[in-house]
């Protein structure tokens, strides 16, 4: 069986499940959206986060409602060019969020700082480090984000971008680091790390930070569903690419379509 179909097979089982997974984004970016669009739910409260300080939300009438939100998420996303809100997110979570919360089997937490206006900070990272504790960890990166991370530990890039992706994974301890460009795509997983070259050209720099997002939302969405770590980056980069035709963030059974009519 061809990795294609393998990809078909684990998608086609495992997406009718989308549906009772439930996303809360904690920092400015449109991870909700993308995941809205593959059949997820946005969180009851995603609205009242919008601009808002958390903290100002935790003391406010929404307190409970809030907590009671973020207790039935399955995904929790930070992301955006400012490192401000990610790492202000960060904290709520570890020193508010988390110890007042139900502990769940099924919860992941995306940093994404793939953004290209993103620079990798030692806050951020400390943060992505403590958060593993508490859920599998993903962080997106582009190149350059990358090698400041890799800087920022104390660790040397590489040419290759899957020995350095897998690097700053083995460094920060989380359970994978995923990377996206203008053409290539990366995941370093536990078992290894390998890169995809997308078929499709992007149409200029603005549509970098789009493709960063439904990369990332992808690649997160199918490993929520269970689907195996071999499966994920390919189906993540069908998904830029089904994007990059639709001129928007793709379904499921549009990303499957694309598959299909595009084997690798």
């Amino acid at each position: 069986m061809s990795i294609t179909e393998q990809t078909l097979k684990a998608l086609g089982r495992s997406r009718a499940s989308m549906r009772e997974l439930q996303v809360i984004q904690l920092s400015p970016g449109a991870h909700a959206d993308a995941f809205d669009a593959l059949g997820g739910s946005k969180s009851a409260v995603q609205d009242s986060i919008s601009g808002k300080s958390l903290l100002d939300l935790l003391g406010g009438p929404e307190h409970g409602k809030f907590l009671d939100a973020f207790s039935r998420a399955d995904w929790v996303t930070m992301s955006g060019p400012d490192l401000a809100p990610i790492v202000d997110a960060g904290h709520c979570l570890l020193e508010t969020l988390l110890p007042n919360s139900f502990p769940r089997d099924l919860r992941h937490f995306f940093v994404d700082l793939s953004h290209p206006d993103t620079r990798a900070g030692t806050a951020v990272l400390d943060i992505i480090q403590r958060l593993q504790s508490h859920g599998e960890v993903i962080v997106g990166l582009n190149p350059s984000s990358l090698k400041d991370t890799l800087e920022n530990l104390g660790e040397n890039s590489d040419d290759s971008v899957e020995r350095s992706l897998a690097r700053a994974r083995s460094a920060l301890g989380v359970g994978a680091c995923i990377l996206s460009s203008e053409k290539n795509y990366a995941a370093a997983e536990r078992a290894e790390a390998n890169s995809i070259m997308s078929r499709y050209e992007h149409e200029d720099q603005s549509s970098l930070n789009e493709l960063g997002t439904n990369f990332g939302t992808a690649y997160c969405a199918a490993g929520l569903l269970g689907i195996e770590e071999k499966h994920l980056l390919p189906i993540a980069v069908a998904a830029v690419e089904t994007q990059l035709s639709n001129k928007s963030y793709p379904s499921w059974v549009e990303i499957e379509r694309h598959i299909r009519q595009n084997p690798s």
